[in-house]
């Protein structure tokens, strides 16, 4: 397990350092954007103490915090549609890190490394009890490259996987080992966790996790049919409530989460005011007068498209005022790696026809040798070699298998596959936010697989 950690750490100074040659641009950077608000953040607690932990565990917001808030990039949503800002749980943890880094980027570094080094053991220790191959399952867990990779350093995923580890870990000591308080605190606390940072990845593990304890709890053999079914009555549910409560339709975020994206992919100027967003053509960004990095006013007669609160489209329109003063949220060219996406409407139907391709875009691209980008090939050839191993373990599949968890693994991982591909339309960003899937499916893929049988095939043909 040192030795582990100390490839994690590597890994993490890699990352540092790809992001400091390679990628210049810090404010697009996820390991440094937010450590670059918590600087800021933190000096208010040299100013008001009390307004830094008033700010830091919620209350209400003076006069000096506003001013705080304004300095900051990412503490408040661009739009107003979308419910939660997952960036500010991140901005918090590192202002209050700076109590022990004093302010230096390595140590913010090591502890978020740590906490994702914690989660992926708590990870492997939730699933140890169901695999005889335990050095199989430690490869699968820990050294599946992408998730190597996008899980360390100062990043959401190592909150991410802190929280999914030991939700998991703590889940499954509930259903098959000892019930306790402690377990319980545990698995409230985790769930918090991921809530806070990624709530969709908890948000589609949940309902496999549901189906999961009442088939161990019943003893149900149709254990495929249980999935199918569950499925099917909680996505009647879940439409039932999205039109009893509008404001909280599920498709309607995801549909609002996929055109943010989409907007943001296609470049430009993003600013905003409290009558909506504006987005300016990155070819015309000269025309904007920039008070700082962060603030800027736009002339008279200037072409922008606007987006007012409660819609996800822009409209053309002529800018008239040169008074307002707007927040700019993005600043940035086209992605490179764009992929032709049509945007959701939040029609059912409109939803059911982007599965298909958002669940082969998720899950086989970028094709092996499509990229120069680096990333790119390598995690072409990852999906080369996850694709063989998925024909391998079909080939090679067990007799007699744990049904019920390999259903869990394949299910979560479908489901997370589809939500990326279906609200990320950059192929770089698909690569980073699949990884929590590619981990649960090769957990399946060993499940299903006889390794067993495959060492005497071997052993026969030598």
């Amino acid at each position: 397990m040192p030795l582990i950690f100390t490839v994690k750490v590597a890994v993490a100074l890699v990352f540092f350092l790809l992001y400091t040659f390679y990628y210049q641009d810090r404010s697009t950077a996820d390991i440094f954007k937010f450590f670059d608000d918590s600087v800021v953040l933190f000096q208010l607690f040299h100013e008001s103490p009390a307004d830094f932990f008033r700010l830091i565990f919620g209350g209400e917001t003076s006069l000096i915090q506003e001013a705080y808030i304004n300095r900051l990039n990412f503490w408040v949503n661009s739009n107003p549609n979308e419910l939660y800002n997952d960036s500010r749980l991140m901005i918090k943890l590192n202002a209050l890190l700076h109590f022990l880094s004093f302010g230096y980027y390595g140590v913010h570094l090591v502890v978020f490394t740590f906490l994702s080094f914690v989660g992926f053991t708590f990870l492997y220790k939730a699933f140890e009890r169901f695999f005889e191959y335990k050095k199989l399952l430690l490869l699968v867990v820990f050294f599946i490259p992408s998730v190597l990779f996008w899980s360390t350093g100062v990043s959401k995923e190592s909150i991410l996987f802190f929280g999914l580890g030991l939700f998991l870990h703590t889940y499954f000591n509930l259903i098959h080992k000892t019930r306790s308080i402690k377990h319980i605190f545990l698995l409230l606390i985790s769930g918090l966790i991921m809530l806070s940072i990624k709530p969709y990845i908890f948000l589609l593990i949940i309902p496999a996790l549901l189906i999961y304890f009442i088939i161990e709890k019943y003893q149900w053999k149709r254990v495929l049919l249980s999935y199918v079914l569950g499925y099917f009555f909680i996505v009647l549910i879940g439409i039932s409530v999205g039109e009893l409560f509008p404001k909280y339709k599920l498709i309607n975020q995801i549909a609002t989460k996929q055109n943010n994206f989409i907007n943001m992919a296609q470049g430009g100027v993003y600013m905003y005011n409290d009558k909506g967003e504006i987005r300016v053509p990155y070819e015309n960004k000269a025309s904007i007068i920039f008070i700082n990095d962060t603030l800027c006013k736009l002339p008279k007669n200037t072409p922008i498209e606007f987006r007012e609160k409660g819609s996800n489209n822009f409209v053309p329109i002529i800018y008239n005022d040169d008074t307002t003063v707007f927040k700019v949220t993005f600043n940035q060219p086209a992605s490179g790696s764009l992929i032709h996406t049509n945007k959701l409407d939040g029609d059912v139907v409109s939803f059911a026809l982007h599965v298909p391709k958002a669940l082969y875009y998720a899950m086989f691209k970028p094709f092996l040798f499509s990229s120069r980008n680096p990333l790119l090939l390598i995690s072409g050839i990852e999906n080369f070699f996850i694709l063989l191993m998925l024909i391998v373990a079909i080939l090679f599949r067990k007799k007699q298998l744990d049904s019920n968890l390999t259903a869990f693994g394949f299910t979560s991982a479908l489901l997370i596959l589809v939500f990326v591909g279906i609200t990320t339309p950059v192929m770089g960003a698909i690569v980073r936010y699949k990884i929590p899937a590619l981990v649960l499916l090769m957990i399946s893929v060993l499940a299903l697989v006889d390794i067993q049988r495959m060492k005497l095939l071997l052993y026969y043909k030598k």
